[in-house]
């Protein structure tokens, strides 16, 4: 770009400096005189070109004008000459028309024309000289160039002139010399409230000097200018209008010179409502109202503050994302979620901006508001029983806090928070609902909440934990399975099927088209009625109005959850006014029928009676219909079209009760309770039902009535956190196309102990079509489950066959007499193509096994003492089974003597049964046979029972009730009605008894048995052991006993250690100090007391002993003489002589002596005294010699002692010296030795 000063004064310049130019000049034949810059300038004008993209217009339009100041002129060596002025136009006006005088006064502020009367010609151009024509459509500055070239001789010049392009966001200042622009849109600048949010003062100034693109230049040279932002009086959390304060300073030679102007700042938006953060419920609808009134209580558009001349859209992101479905916010997942709302300007759809609104996603029971600050979720908070049990507080704090995953947030940042339970009232021993407190810390406060948490039963959640359930808030449509064939559904009220009742306590099943079974119209509700202690619970009769499902009832519920898991609904209801826990199982079985269960758990300490009523007036499409029997009493179905059909099932296909409803009746809504709200088997359950009456498969019941129903479940003592367990299958829809199983063959009869395989054929027909596969499932007797697959063959059939183990028979433990047990093996079909038949399942099918126990019902004799017996084997036996088509026989196994008439008392006759056509089948029969004094009776009840012993473990910690039956069974009471021997109808009981579950050991305890049938009353008493005697004996070598036995009186089952006993070790330390050896210790030192006699002994053999013996016999100084002397009675040094004999088989002992060294001079060992020693028994004196002599014998009567210096040397008997004359042959100490032995006199 050349600078409108610049002279080229020579080519060599040119190209140096400009070789672009150079090379515009080769072409030219006259080369123009351009003005030259200063290098300042130069430098500016080489800057590139600043955005010019348009955001605002604030400023009036600056209409085309020059400067009054003129530039430096432009002029050539011929005299044409032209000074420029700074001129300025508005955007997008045309440049002034050079041909005329006006248009040229405008650019220029002299001209001089030489030979002007040849005139000129004026025309714009590129810096090259191009033509060209300048236009205003971008705003700024920049050159345009005029070339001048006067018509005399052709000379010319191109003149540089400086333009400055303004529109109303466009300022000049400092009398003209200093533009400034900002982009704007309609005169304003444009931020967003993300933009200004927690921005400072200096911050927000330089946010708007970024956002404005300002721009200051000199508009004579265009060079930059340097501009800031002062201020800015924009509320950084508040949409609307403000004021931006521009400063541009331009530096000068006198100086630095400023200026400021004002722009319009727009915050284009909404503010969102208090308290700045929005609730929903989980898969609600969060709806922004018109214009997001609900949302929004400010707002600023581009012209206005009307919400109308906005459009407003949930947007998935800040990114402004569709959501799917469009223009919905996704409210599925639980917790903080940002929220998005793009808002869009109706007059120009570029200015939009998304505002983020932070929303806390709330599940019923699982999410809380503390101080309308801090949201708090967690997962479903139930605990069950065993959790806690044996917890301190803290521990139980602890399993919650991992169980429930406790999260916090901020409620209008989403800032994660830290949160803790921090007190409980939970202990080992809560049932039911219970309090914790949850602390949440927000900066400097400590926010509390109390938080509801259930602890329930094991049995309520099985083996399942809870986190495996989803819990379903109110308004949720995932509380609903549907059958897959017919399209028949079961539900949560309000969380997927609605009826007329406005409490969603309960349930509701409907078929395809919607249509319940209750009435009226189908959009009634099943009422069921709980009873305690013989009384109905929410009323005083037993009406409808008092059941589940129903308003009086239903007000009586505090907690509610509705989970699922899977195809699996459970409802779990609490009455915290009463202790009661109800818990609805809602499921669809393999056969398609619905699975309905309440269970009604006892939460209180204490056993109580519970009973349940379901009472129903249905209506099924039509009021008055049929209703029909199921076969074998298990239920009831109608059919009010072909199409159609309404069943409830209350056994499984082998005949069992599915629940404790062992009671029902179906027939006229007005007779059976349910218009009366009565209870049809009474307040005691006691009438019998429909369920008695054994009607056959599909016969009538009732027709032509109000059709209704009521299922019993009698009164049951339920202990703690126990149930009583109700439910039934219900099929209510269209009727299905089910498959169909057959066997053959489908009946086995066999004897229990029989090896034979169980094999039978089967055929499934019916199948939907060829290309049908699927599973049969078998389910055994005993429960295990086996899968077999199917393919569909060219007929729509499959052929199969199965084995049932005999392992799957359950055995029958301790069964006295004969039985025949009826069991089935269930099979069921399962169409598993992908296909529109896909479950569809074949009808129930059942291939039964029939198992007999030989035996037969005893019946008991009463017979007088001596009597003669005369009763046949066969005739003490009533009913006899045997295999079906088979006879028995029957034998005494005692022929000669089948009972001793001579004692008194209970014993059994052995009549030993057996089946003719199989004699390996076989079995004894024991029946009883009380032998009485006189004449026996002929009416009332016989009862006998053994006295028993009892372990302390037996019986720790059974209730009252198990220890009775414990007693009952341990002491094989019997007893019988006289009149008939047989002990039907008698019952049999424990009615008083010491014993306890941690009973006195040192006592011997009684139980009085008693036997009643109606009015008669007999009882028995038996002593019950619960300890036995210790007996230790201490024994010699013939068993004769050596000690009082040691005794004591220890408790059955007792480990007893004797080495531990003091009293046996002091009698043991006794005997080996009176020189017994112990020889034979007990073989079981620690022993287990059991029942009846508990010796032990310990064996000694006696010994022969010296116990002790004299170190010395010191005969003292004596005076020594020629003569001869003896020495008697020395003095004893040491212990006495003492033998002892404690042998059990006494013999003489006799007592020798010897010298091991004679007399001997302690000063001369050469000095010795021989012969000199002797030993006096009574009249006699024996020299003693180096060869062992007899000096005593004695023969013990008694085991003891005999101390010989006592007995004997005392008396003159012992130890003496005799000294021969002249025997001494020096004077001074003599010493011996003497070895004394003992033996046997043998």
């Amino acid at each position: 770009m050349n600078s409108p000063k610049k002279k080229i004064v020579g080519v060599t310049i040119g190209v140096a400096l400009l070789g672009i130019v150079l090379l515009n000049i080769m072409f030219k034949p006259v080369a123009p005189i351009l003005a030259s810059p200063d290098k300042k300038s130069e430098k500016s004008l080489n800057k590139p070109e600043t955005n010019k993209e348009s955001v605002d217009e604030q400023n009036s339009l600056v209409k085309a004008s020059s400067s009054l100041r003129a530039l430096d002129p432009v002029e050539n060596p011929e005299g044409l000459k032209a000074t420029p002025k700074v001129f300025t136009l508005a955007k997008n006006t045309p440049f002034p028309n050079l041909t005329t005088e006006a248009g040229r006064k405008t650019l220029f502020s002299e001209l001089v024309i030489p030979n002007p009367q040849f005139g000129a010609h004026y025309e714009y151009v590129t810096a090259d000289g191009s033509p060209a024509t300048p236009s205003s459509a971008e705003t700024g500055f920049k050159l345009i160039y005029v070339e001048i070239t006067e018509s005399y001789s052709l000379s010319s010049i191109r003149v540089p002139i400086p333009v400055t392009i303004t529109d109303t966001s466009t300022t000049l200042l400092l009398d003209n010399q200093v533009g400034i622009q900002t982009s704007n849109v309609n005169g304003k600048i444009i931020l967003y409230p993300d933009e200004v949010k927690n921005k400072t003062a200096e911050q927000l100034q330089q946010l708007v000097k970024t956002r404005s693109n300002v721009k200051a230049w000199s508009t004579e040279t265009g060079e930059e200018v340097a501009v800031d932002v002062l201020s800015t009086t924009i509320a950084t959390k508040s949409v609307g209008t403000y004021k931006a304060e521009f400063e541009v300073t331009l530096g000068s030679e006198t100086g630095e010179k400023k200026a400021t102007t004002q722009r319009d700042v727009l915050v284009f938006g909404a503010d969102i409502k208090a308290p700045n953060y929005f609730t929903i419920v989980q898969k609600g609808n969060l709806a922004m109202g018109t214009n997001a009134a609900s949302i929004f209580s400010k707002y600023q558009t581009l012209s206005t503050t009307t919400a109308s001349n906005a459009t407003y859209e949930w947007v998935a992101d800040e990114a402004g994302t569709p959501t799917v479905p469009v223009n919905k916010f996704d409210s599925s997942n639980t917790g903080f979620h940002w929220a998005y709302i793009k808002m869009t300007e109706k007059t120009n759809t570029a200015v939009s901006t998304v505002i983020p609104i932070p929303v806390t996603v709330t599940l019923e029971n699982q999410t809380v508001i503390v101080s309308s600050k801090v949201g708090v979720s967690y997962d479903v908070p139930i605990l069950k029983v065993s959790e806690t049990k044996g917890k301190t507080i803290p521990q139980i704090i602890s399993i919650l806090t991992q169980k429930i995953s406790l999260k916090a947030w901020d409620t209008t940042t989403g800032e994660n928070l830290d949160a803790r339970i921090t007190s409980s009232s939970i202990n080992s021993s809560s049932r039911g609902k219970n309090e914790v407190v949850v602390t949440v810390v927000l900066g400097t406060e400590l926010l509390k909440q109390n938080i509801s948490v259930l602890v329930v039963p094991d049995a309520v959640l099985g083996a399942a934990d809870i986190q495996e359930w989803q819990n379903l808030p109110l308004n949720s449509t995932d509380g609903v399975i549907t059958n897959p064939i017919n399209g028949s559904k079961i539900g949560f009220l309000n969380r997927g099927l609605t009826d007329s009742i406005a409490n969603d306590v309960g349930f509701r099943i409907q078929d395809q088209s919607n249509r319940g079974y209750v009435y009226s119209a189908g959009t009634g509700r099943v009422a069921t009625i709980p009873g305690v202690n013989n009384q109905v619970l929410y009323r005083t009769i037993w009406e409808r109005t008092a059941g589940l499902g129903w308003s009086v009832a239903a007000t009586n519920i505090s907690t509610k959850y509705f989970l699922r898991k899977g195809n699996e609904l459970k409802e779990v209801l609490v009455d915290e006014t009463n202790n009661i826990m109800y818990v609805y199982n809602l499921s669809i079985s393999r056969n398609l029928n619905f699975s309905v269960k309440l269970d009604m758990y006892n939460l209180s300490n204490t056993t109580k009676s519970f009973s349940m009523l379901e009472s129903v007036d249905t209506d099924y499409y039509v009021d008055s219909v049929p209703i029909y029997a199921l076969r074998n009493n298990s239920g009831f179905y109608m059919q009010p079209s072909s199409g159609n059909r309404f069943t409830v099932k209350l056994k499984d296909g082998r005949g069992n009760w599915l629940s404790d409803y062992s009671k029902y009746i179906a027939g006229a809504y007005s007779l059976i309770g349910v218009s009366q709200g009565t209870n049809y088997f009474g307040n005691s359950f006691l009438t019998n039902g429909t369920e008695s009456r054994n009607y056959s498969e599909g016969q009538v019941i009732a027709s032509g009535v109000d059709s209704g129903y009521q299922l019993g479940a009698p009164w049951k003592n339920i202990a703690p956190d126990e149930a009583l367990k109700t439910g039934y299958e219900v099929f209510a829809g269209q009727e299905i196309p089910y498959m169909q199983l057959k066997a053959n063959p489908e009946v086995f009869n066999i004897y229990s102990d029989s090896t034979e395989e169980l094999k039978t054929d089967y055929k499934l027909s019916k199948i939907p079509t060829v290309n049908e596969q699927g599973t049969i499932y078998v389910t055994y007797p005993n429960g295990e489950e086996a899968r077999f697959p199917f393919a569909s063959n060219n007929v729509k059939e499959f052929d199969g066959s199965l084995t049932i183990p005999l392992s799957t028979l359950p055995k029958q433990e301790n069964e006295k007499y004969g039985s025949i047990h009826k069991y089935e093996t269930l099979m069921q079909a399962v169409d598993e193509t992908d296909s529109p038949m896909n479950g569809l399942p074949s009808q129930d099918y059942s291939i039964k096994v029939n198992v007999y126990k030989l035996g037969g019902t005893p019946i008991a004799q009463t017979i007088r003492k001596d009597s003669v017996w005369s009763k046949t084997a066969q005739g003490l036996i009533k009913d006899p089974i045997v295999m079906v088509g088979h006879t028995a026989t029957f034998e005494y196994v005692n022929p000669t003597k089948p009972v001793d008439t001579s004692k008194v008392g209970l014993q059994y006759a052995e009549v030993r049964m057996t089946d003719k056509q199989d004699p390996s089948q076989t079995t004894v029969i024991k029946v009883p046979v009380m032998v009485v004094e006189g004449t026996p009776p002929t009416s009332g009840l016989i009862i006998g029972a053994e006295d028993i012993a009892v372990k302390k473990a037996e019986v720790l910690g059974l209730t009252d009730e198990q220890l009775k039956s414990f007693i009952l069974k341990k002491s094989g009471a019997i007893a019988w009605d006289v009149a008939t021997g047989l002990s039907e109808g008698v019952e049999l009981s424990i009615t008083e008894t010491s014993l306890t579950n941690d009973p006195d050991t040192t006592k011997t305890h009684t139980a009085t048995i008693q036997a009643k049938k109606g009015t008669t009353i007999k009882t028995t008493t038996i002593q019950i052991r619960v300890n036995a005697k210790l007996t230790v004996n201490f024994l010699d070598e013939n068993g004769n006993p050596l000690h009082e036995a040691y005794t004591d009186v220890k408790a059955l089952d007792t480990t007893v250690d004797l080495t531990k006993i003091t009293a046996i070790t002091d009698i043991l330390n006794t005997l080996k100090e009176e020189n017994y050896d112990l020889v034979k210790k007990p073989d079981n030192e620690i022993m287990t007391i059991v029942d009846g006699e508990n010796k032990v002994s310990y064996q000694f053999n006696g010994s022969l002993k010296i116990l002790s013996a004299p170190d010395v016999l010191d005969f003292e100084t004596k005076k020594a003489t020629i003569n001869a002397v003896k020495f008697k009675d020395p003095k004893i040094i040491g212990n006495p002589l003492v033998v002892s004999d404690t042998r059990a088989d006494k013999v003489k002992w006799n007592l020798k002596a010897k010298v091991d060294q004679p007399l001997t001079s302690l000063e001369d060992e050469r000095v010795k005294l021989p012969d000199s020693i002797k030993y006096k028994y009574q009249e006699d004196e024996l020299t003693l010699t180096d060869e062992s002599s007899v000096i005593f014998s004695h023969l013990n009567t008694v085991s003891g002692r005999y101390d010989i210096t006592q007995e004997r040397w005392s008396k003159g008997d012992g130890f003496m010296l005799d000294l021969a004359p002249g025997a001494i042959k020096a004077l001074g100490k003599y010493q011996a030795q003497i070895t004394i032995t003992l033996e046997n006199a043998k």
